[in-house]
């Protein structure tokens, strides 16, 4: 979508050359000083929704700023619906959780991506600039091992304890170990889509039920929901667990609670995978299996991601254990 780029202002002058300069204090005092533009997007999961995430060069949660709406004209054209202006630090009071990432001016020469504290590390020196693609790998590596301390300390595991190791307790396990020893993330994911998962849960569940209205008794940990591929591997990690239950892994789709919490499979095994909750949400969406959300007031920061991709092609956009793509 981007064509012709140029600076819109001078701090778009100062962003190119602070980034050319690879001097990521000048680049972070840039943006922290600057106001930014939040566009309003389609709504999410609707024909238009699905064509702008299709475009966007981005993989995981993120919520898109804009240092001029020139810029966000010349990414969005149409499919921004107005926009609101903010700053960074309104941006980071009402963050909405660790797993998303902050894109400024994604896809256009000055983009960047990266954790919303990145811009005060940079500022301070704790952090430099780095390759986007390298920047990349690094916040999911983030994000990940946020998540998977989150379920661990929340499970009862001591701070730096990880599960024992054990042999596969079922057909699910042999299948996971054999495609991530392997490296073979299409045969992890496939087997995973056809089998039933164990989900520690809050209270007794007697009967799973597929009504949001009903509601389904999470045990989770802020955004971290950890699920697990047999009971033994929940008792290895956790026997403080009163309550689980057994769910058909798409059923488990159906009923996740929203686009903000991160699946968790089996957090701090050999086999752990991390799926946001957007991806979550655009399996259903692709699969036709999530009725549209009714209609809403624009959002002015709604998170975007890509639609989940055909289940044989699943690896084009999931991190399956150990990166095994």
């Amino acid at each position: 979508m981007e064509t012709g780029w140029g600076p819109a202002n001078e701090v778009e002058r100062e962003i190119a050359e602070a980034l050319t300069a690879g001097d990521g204090k000048r680049f972070a005092n840039a943006v922290i000083a600057s106001p930014l533009y939040l566009p309003v997007l389609p709504e999410k999961g609707s024909e238009r929704w699905r064509e702008l995430s299709a475009q966007l060069p981005l993989d995981q949660p993120h919520v898109l700023v804009f240092t001029s709406t020139d810029a966000m004209s010349l990414l969005l054209g149409s499919y921004t619906r107005g926009h609101i202006e903010t700053d960074y630090a309104s941006l980071v009071r009402s963050w909405p959780g660790p797993q998303f990432q902050l894109a400024i001016n994604p896809g256009l020469p000055i983009g960047s991506v990266m954790p919303v504290e990145a811009l005060e590390q940079l500022r301070t020196g704790k952090e430099e600039l780095i390759p986007a693609e390298a920047l990349s790998s690094l916040v999911e590596e983030r994000v990940n091992k946020r998540m998977r301390e989150l379920c661990l300390a929340g499970l009862g595991l001591g701070a730096g304890a990880l599960p024992a190791a054990a042999p596969p307790a079922n057909e699910l396990e042999e299948a996971l170990a054999k495609a991530a020893a392997e490296a073979d993330g299409e045969a992890f994911l496939a087997a995973l889509w056809e089998s039933d998962v164990v989900v520690p849960t809050s209270e007794e569940v007697e009967e799973i039920v597929l009504d949001p209205e009903v509601g389904f008794p999470w045990l989770d940990f802020e955004d971290a929901v950890p699920v697990f591929t047999s009971q033994e591997q929940l008792e290895r990690t956790s026997n403080s667990v009163e309550f689980s239950a057994v769910v058909p892994f798409m059923a488990l789709l159906a009923l996740w609670p929203d686009a903000h919490h991160m699946l968790c499979l089996n957090p701090g095994a050999p086999t752990e995978l991390f799926l946001s909750g957007e991806t979550l949400l655009s399996i259903l969406i692709e699969m036709d299996q999530l009725p549209p959300e009714p209609e809403q007031p624009d959002a002015p920061m709604p998170p975007l991601g890509h639609d989940r991709p055909d289940p044989h092609h699943a690896d084009d956009h999931i991190t399956p254990p150990h990166d095994l793509l």
